[in-house]
């Protein structure tokens, strides 16, 4: 770790010493170069350099999340199971539904509520989800067909 930490700090005195050592003159817009991928990156020059990762950590890491997925999966397996088996859940289940209903119904109702949400809503941006389904084109029923 504490390698790593030097390397990073060794590459960021590296990078900044050419602005330190520039002069503090400001070339007028129309004199400077355009910025192009050559000036970032030479070619052929990797822009970061690789790091050396402990097989066993990442062996470690992949072995915690399989664990994590599969107890998750078998969380999963059991609760159906319950759901399907117990009686008890199912008509608590059927019960929560109707009381969130009612909830929900006398939230819809406040005033202040309902201009919160509607701030919100005009506040976020409109997020797509997706691409927008494309639907094919209809053909024109008075339209000849060639």
């Amino acid at each position: 770790m504490k390698k790593r930490c030097l390397f990073l700090m060794a590459g960021a005195v590296l990078v900044a010493m050419p602005v330190l050592n520039a002069e503090d003159k400001v070339e007028p817009v129309a004199d400077r170069p355009a910025a192009g991928l050559s000036e970032a990156a030479p070619l052929g020059q990797p822009v970061f350099q690789p790091i050396t990762v402990d097989p066993t950590l990442v062996r470690r890491s992949m072995q915690a999340r399989s664990d994590l997925d599969s107890l998750n999966r078998r969380i999963q397996d059991r609760q159906s199971q319950l759901y399907a088996e117990n009686e008890r859940i199912r008509e608590l289940q059927t019960q929560l539904g109707a009381l969130q209903a009612e909830i929900d119904a006398l939230m819809d109702k406040d005033e202040e509520l309902q201009n919160l949400r509607q701030a919100y809503k005009d506040l976020t941006p409109a997020v797509p989800m997706g691409p927008t389904p494309v639907s094919p084109p209809t053909a024109d029923k008075d339209a000849p067909n060639p």
